[in-house]
C-alpha cells in the first residue's frame, strides 16, 4: 500500500558512499524495491531512514520512523548515538539541520569532506543508529543546497571541539548550540 514519492531529498542514508537522490527504486504492486550500489563496502552495517518520502496510495497519509538496516557482514552494528541542537542565545531547537559524523583528523574539514554518517535534525532532536563501535567528530550545519557539505558563506555551523567515542549502547550529547 505505500509508494514513494518524489522527495527523495527527505530520505537520508547514513553512509558517504551512497547518495540518496541517486538511489533507484521500482514500485511492483504494493512492493517497493531499491537498487543498492554494486560496490557496497564489506562487513559494513547500513541504514536507510526513508523520512516522510513513503505514503499510502489510498489516503496519501506518509509514513514515519521507516528505517531499513542491513549488512555486508555477518553481524549489524547496534550502537546509538543522540543529542540536541539549539539556536545560539536561545533554547530553542533547530530545524531540518545536518548532523554528521566524522572520523577524526587534524585536517577533517566540513568544507571538503562529507561525512562518514549524517542525519537530520528533528525539532533540534538528532538519533544515529546502527552505529560501529568508533571515535568520531561530531559537526552540525544548515545544508541550504543539500550538498552535504558546509558552505561558510550561506550556512551556520556547530560543532564540539573534542571527539566522542561510541562504545556504549547508548550515549546522549550535551546540548550544542549553532552559532
Amino acid at each position: 500500500l505505500h509508494y514513494p514519492l518524489r522527495r527523495q531529498r527527505q530520505m537520508c542514508i547514513r553512509d558517504r558512499y551512497i547518495n540518496a537522490i541517486d538511489l533507484k527504486y521500482t514500485v511492483k504492486g504494493k512492493k517497493l524495491f531499491l537498487e543498492l550500489p554494486k560496490d557496497l563496502k564489506s562487513n559494513t552495517t547500513y541504514h536507510i531512514d526513508f523520512g516522510n518520502t513513503v505514503v499510502d496510495i489510498t489516503e496519501g497519509n506518509s509514513t514515519e520512523n521507516l528505517s531499513y538496516t542491513f549488512s555486508t557482514g555477518n553481524k549489524i552494528d547496534t550502537l546509538n548515538l543522540n543529542g540536541k541542537i539549539i539556536k545560539n542565545g536561545s533554547f530553542n531547537p533547530v530545524v531540518d539541520v545536518i548532523v554528521g559524523l566524522y572520523i577524526p583528523s587534524d585536517t577533517i574539514s566540513p568544507v571538503k569532506d562529507k561525512a562518514i554518517y549524517y542525519t537530520k535534525t528533528n525539532e533540534g532532536q538528532f538519533t544515529f543508529t546502527s552505529l560501529p563501535n568508533e571515535e568520531y567528530q561530531i559537526f552540525a550545519f544548515n545544508d541550504k543546497n543539500n550538498n552535504l557539505l558546509y558552505d561558510s558563506l550561506s550556512e551556520q555551523i556547530s560543532f564540539l571541539n573534542h571527539s566522542v567515542s561510541v562504545s556504549y549502547t547508548h550515549l546522549t550529547l550535551p546540548t550544542k548550540r549553532i552559532v
